[in-house]
């Protein structure tokens, strides 16, 4: 079984420490796909960085559009990994702006389930800036020494917290009760395999922007009938600071409208199939396909 990495970004901030964090881990990526919302040479430029690493790396970049499509980024990656991934692979998608602790993916990768369902650690902005250069090249082994200098014990009572909410969920799912998009994914950290994108139809590109999209995920996939696993505070993840936008735009409105329509089928009505219009990706090899 393979595990490919889905990386989606529009900007080279906080770039270096995620990709870096993959390149960490006791065990690698079969592939990572760095996926943007732009063709900014600055992107590939930062890649370039890694052109020697021990993984393939695959740039996907095509020219902005009409404002961020962060679902449709996502899915040009799951494009290019058409011709690699099989029905058994995982594929992980992390954000660019997170770091994974160094078990996440073999933890990923020993999962029977159809969906993995983790979670992350908001990193404030004066940890985030005192992040230090040498921060990758600490032991990787367990424990991961980033838990007990990024992780608080605030942060690991929300997640515990957090996982007894998401099991509940699970729970009663199993009855025929509870919301149906619960439990819900993480945008910015999650796993799904390969079988279940494709009848899903991926992610829906309606959905530009934020807001509304990870609920319609979800929504889908329990449509489908995944099994799920809660790996909430099993498999960690770090998102850097950096300024984000305030909730309650209009587009939230929009979305959650989409979001409530009937549904009678799980796939995407604009996904991997019948995408929304874009000028053609470039897809660029960063480092070498073995």
């Amino acid at each position: 079984m393979g595990l490919h990495v889905v990386v989606p970004t529009h900007t080279t901030r906080h770039l270096h420490a995620c990709v870096s964090s993959l390149l960490r881990q006791t065990r690698r990526p079969d592939h990572i796909v760095v996926s943007t919302d732009t063709d900014d040479p600055a992107l590939g430029q930062a890649l370039a960085a890694f052109s020697d690493a021990p993984c393939p790396i695959l740039h996907v970049a095509r020219a902005r559009q009409s404002g961020p499509r962060l679902n449709q980024v996502r899915n040009n990656a799951l494009r290019a990994l058409d011709a690699i991934a099989t029905d058994d692979d995982l594929v992980l998608v992390v954000d660019g702006d997170t770091m994974l602790e160094c078990t996440a993916i073999e933890d990923h990768a020993s999962s029977k389930a159809d969906v993995v369902i983790p979670y992350r650690v908001m990193l404030d902005e004066a940890t985030t800036s005192a992040l230090a250069p040498g921060l990758f090249e600490v032991p990787v082994g367990r424990p991961d020494p980033w838990r007990e200098t990024l992780m608080s014990e605030a942060d690991a009572s929300a997640l515990r917290g957090r996982t007894s909410r998401y099991r509940r969920h699970v729970m009663l799912r199993r009855m025929r009760l509870g919301k149906r998009h619960k439990p819900k994914i993480l945008g910015g950290h999650h796993a799904i395999r390969w079988r279940c994108l494709v009848a899903v139809n991926g992610y829906d590109e309606r959905y530009v922007s934020w807001g509304w999209d990870d609920d319609d995920m979800a929504l889908r996939l329990h449509m489908l009938g995944v099994r799920v696993e809660i790996a909430v505070d099993r498999i960690m993840a770090f998102q850097l600071w950096h300024p984000s936008r305030s909730p309650g735009s209009p587009i939230d409105a929009q979305h959650y409208a989409m979001f409530r329509e009937p549904r009678r089928s799980p796939e995407a009505i604009r996904g991997l199939r019948h995408p929304l219009e874009q000028d053609d990706p470039n897809v660029s090899i960063i480092s070498p396909i073995s």
